[in-house]
């Protein structure tokens, strides 16, 4: 512009009336006049600015990256600015589809956007994603302009497949490269996914905002297997639907990190893979990564909780459990944790043969305990049981028989609730042993197997040595032709060094029920505040009693 000065005058105008305004906000009519003086000077400035872009005396000279231009009219204009974008955006591919090129996807494209989605992960190994030939949804039509005439969904030998655009016309392939640049420049460290959508949104490419919504989970699900992907710091095993949409939504919540298992690195890769039965690869792929490491960090989120938390396990075996409940980067949880929680490094692994062959039979025995811990709680308790129980070796069903046939008497209508409870798991007809001892455990403690504790055993076993005494004795009491109609019944102990063990089974009728309740308060009116030295004092006599009794 060579007018700036009757610009800038303008602008000084109008900010003057203005400021009047303001000083005299309450005067309508001198509001209105000013109004229509602010009309005119702001209808001025337009024709400073605008009005003689293209006159043949303009104010204007155009210029285009230091170079004079001639534009004498809009038509000029705008033919021009087809030459700014190309010049400019020489990466931006032609995507014809005015249903996703778009700053903003309308609700109905969205729900085709995740139908096509769902096709994309569920089908990518089927011609055009498995739909069908003869119709044509939207999420189809996108599939047919995104996928299928770019050259990214094509036939390969092993059926169809996903990868760098075949259609060499569009500007896809330099798209894609610059995504796979951008994936290869996060081997040396995690990047925010946000910085590769701000790389499109961004000169050469100028992606549209409904553009990369598409883009975005294609290329990511297209190279999963070639980068891992971090939530908050957590690695994300599995490329979901729902994972996704929650990248496409917010990618500033996600990092990715591209795998590096070159050089030192390689050695100890091989050897995890032989321990998983897997080939050893000399140029391993990311797939060869994600297929080595995904068994050792899945297979701790499908063991029971007993298994995640007991310390009964020995040291070293411990730190690799919390390697592995901790892993956040799988490559540095491979080459790094794990090995340290051992006891070793990769310089040291590296350097002797024998110490990595060690460390792997080290893994591998770690791993098998934190598989079978549970399975060792499991025989502990079955050991407790034919030990402290039953008193003889007997294997599941038969020692699940013997305490049925040890409580069958029982008059189970009188039963405490909680007795109730374990003498009904104890004849359920369940027949596997761990879900028969989870039931058992889970009347003892209210707690299964699976989720106890290391305090919680010891506490189980007491419970279940208490209980079935109590069910014991029950038993005795009803084997004793006990009416309760027409009785009340009790099982007495009492054990002393002095006397030992003394039993009895006491059987009152009820109509001695009022002289029981007379003597049991002239009784209970002797009672001190020292309530050990009643409890004492009773014991005695009970002793006595029980002593008297057998004597005679």
């Amino acid at each position: 512009y060579k007018n700036t000065n009757d610009i800038r005058n303008q602008l000084f105008e109008i900010g003057k009336i203005n400021k009047v305004k303001e000083a005299h906000s309450d005067d309508r009519i001198a509001l209105k006049e000013l109004n229509i003086i602010l009309q005119h000077q702001i209808k001025l400035l337009n024709h400073y600015v605008i009005g003689n872009l293209y006159s043949s005396k303009s104010p204007v000279r155009w210029y285009f990256q230091g170079e004079r231009v001639e534009l004498n009219d809009q038509k000029t204009f705008n033919k021009y600015l087809s030459v700014i974008c190309n010049t400019i955006y020489t990466h931006t591919p032609v995507f014809k589809n005015e249903m996703v090129n778009k700053t903003k996807l309308s609700g109905a494209i969205a729900g085709a956007r995740k139908s096509f989605l769902n096709a994309l992960i569920n089908n990518s190994t089927e011609k055009d994603l498995g739909y069908e030939s003869t119709k044509f949804p939207p999420d189809k039509t996108i599939y047919l302009s995104l996928l299928r005439e770019t050259g990214i969904h094509f036939e390969s030998k092993t059926g169809y497949d996903l990868g760098a655009p075949r259609n060499r016309e569009s500007n896809f392939p330099l798209l894609w490269k610059a995504c796979e640049d951008f994936l290869i420049s996060t081997r040396n460290g995690k990047r925010n996914l946000q910085e590769l959508v701000d790389l499109l949104l961004s000169k050469p490419f100028k992606l549209k905002q409904g553009l990369i919504d598409f883009w975005l989970p294609i290329f990511l699900f297209s190279k999963r297997d070639d980068f891992a992907l971090f939530h908050e710091e957590i690695y994300v095993p599995y490329m979901t639907h729902s994972t996704l949409e929650l990248v496409t939504k917010d990618p500033k919540e996600y990092e990715v990190k591209a795998f590096d298992i070159e050089g030192v690195k390689l050695n100890l890769f091989n050897s995890y893979r032989t321990l998983l039965n897997q080939s050893q690869q000399q140029n391993p792929s990311g797939k060869n990564f994600i297929e080595t490491i995904r068994p050792f960090l899945t297979f701790y989120a499908k063991l029971p909780e007993y298994a995640k938390a007991t310390k009964k396990l020995p040291k070293q075996t411990l730190a690799l459990r919390e390697a592995i409940s901790h892993a956040k980067d799988p490559e540095q949880t491979f080459f790094e944790e794990f090995p340290k929680a051992l006891g070793h490094s990769m310089a040291q692994l590296q350097k002797d043969k024998k110490e990595l062959s060690n460390y792997v039979k080290q893994l591998e025995g770690s791993i098998k305990d934190i598989r079978t811990c549970y399975d060792e709680l499991i025989k502990r308790v079955e050991s407790f049981i034919l030990i402290e129980i039953i008193g003889a070796k007997l294997k599941f069903p038969e020692y699940k028989n013997e305490l049925q046939e040890r409580f069958k008497k029982v008059k189970k209508h009188l039963l405490l609730p909680y007795q109730k409870t374990f003498h009904q798991r104890v004849y359920s007809e369940l027949n596997d042993n761990k879900d028969w001892l989870n039931s058992i455990t889970q009347a003892c403690i209210g707690k299964s197997l699976e989720t106890i504790s290391d305090e919680d055993e010891k506490v189980l076993y007491e419970k279940l040595k208490d209980i079935v005494h109590e069910l014991d004795n029950l038993s005795d009491i009803s084997k004793s032709g006990f009416d309760e109609n027409k009785e009340i019944a009790f099982k007495l102990e009492v054990t002393s060094f002095v006397e030992g063990l003394k039993k009895n089974l006491v059987r009152l009728p009820k109509s001695k029920n009022k002289e029981l309740i007379q003597l049991h308060g002239i009784i209970k009116a002797k009672f001190t505040e020292d309530r050990q030295l009643n409890i004492a004092t009773l014991a005695k006599l009970l002793e006595e009693l029980l002593k008297n009794d057998k004597e005679s």
